[in-house]
């Protein structure tokens, strides 16, 4: 018989992906959320590792402005992701592999105020940010930076992501995606492939890929 699967119903698109990742993370605290090489983060983990950085993240950028996420593939752009989510503005996910001059752009383009990174990237960190004021290094989060989920108000309209174009034919592009947008995919998803709380999918891609349907120069 096929595993308990995630039902989706309508009013579930009308949230934020924070506010629904924080559901399944009170329904299933205790299952793994990632797995990468020989790191397993339960969802309770993850949901309390995305609360420190939303905390630690709270009053360096308005919910106007885009936070920059300068992280290798892995578990750790999850995390920051989740964090910008919950300090309730969006993000523009970065690679560390592109030249500098191309993120530069990106940044100016964006307006991005901070960069979230880690000790791994932070040398790239700091050619890019104007000061280290405009940087939070995940790795040295203070240990008093609480853990509790931040409630903050998002609706289903609100700026998820900011993604760009690979400027192969120009300037990058940024297109923006709202939370709405990333929950239909997650269902259309989920109910094709009747997902449940034991089945498990490959982080394949960099968090900065978006499907070329979508991103067009």
């Amino acid at each position: 018989m096929k595993a308990e699967t995630l039902s989706w119903h309508a009013c579930d698109l009308e949230g934020s992906v924070s506010a629904r990742f924080e559901r399944v993370a009170a329904r299933f605290p205790g299952k793994a959320a990632i797995r990468s090489g020989t790191e397993a983060i339960t969802y309770d983990a993850l949901n309390r590792a995305a609360d420190r950085v939303a905390h630690a993240a709270l009053g360096r950028a308005s919910s106007q402005q885009p936070i920059a996420v300068l992280l290798e593939h892995g578990a750790s752009p999850v995390v920051a992701i989740l964090g910008v989510l919950k300090a309730g503005t969006f993000y523009i996910a970065l690679n560390p592999s592109h030249p500098c001059s191309h993120l530069q752009n990106i940044l100016a383009d964006a307006g991005a105020s901070l960069i979230v990174t880690n000790s791994r990237n932070l040398d790239l960190a700091r050619q890019l940010a104007a000061d280290e004021s405009g940087i939070l290094n995940i790795d040295t989060i203070p240990g008093e930076v609480p853990d509790t989920n931040r409630r903050i108000s998002s609706d289903a309209e609100g700026h998820f992501g900011l993604f760009y174009t690979s400027g192969s034919a120009g300037q990058p592009k940024g297109i923006l995606h709202n939370h709405r947008h990333i929950l239909h995919r997650a269902m259309i998803l989920a109910e094709a492939y009747r997902l449940g709380p034991t089945d498990r999918i490959p982080l394949a891609i960099s968090c900065t890929w978006l499907s070329r349907t979508e991103l067009r120069e």
